[in-house]
């Protein structure tokens, strides 16, 4: 019997040291999957900070969606909402 607890104590000993190293494995196995997307934030972060990164963005939104044609689909699907609303009151 006494050489049955001394296995058992020891497989779970052995069990221990298993996920013990296994969960510094998965530890730095995802350390190493979510570094492109940290360092990724991290520059968008700081180009946004800085002056001329904001004035590119605001440039770019502008050119992008605030043009007469878009600004008038705009106006007609705010139009057509509020109509919309309007008759679904009644």
């Amino acid at each position: 019997m006494n050489h049955y607890e001394e296995e058992t104590a020891l497989l779970k000993m052995k069990g221990d040291a298993l996920r013990t190293k296994l969960q510094a494995q998965t530890r730095s196995s995802k350390k190493e999957i979510y570094s492109p997307f940290t360092n990724g934030l991290n520059v968008l972060q700081t180009t946004l900070k800085a002056p001329i990164g904001r004035s590119l963005l605001v440039a770019v939104f502008t050119k992008l969606f605030l043009t007469p044609r878009r600004l008038a689909l705009l106006g007609l699907g705010a139009t057509a909402l509020y109509l919309l609303n309007k008759n679904s009151n009644k």
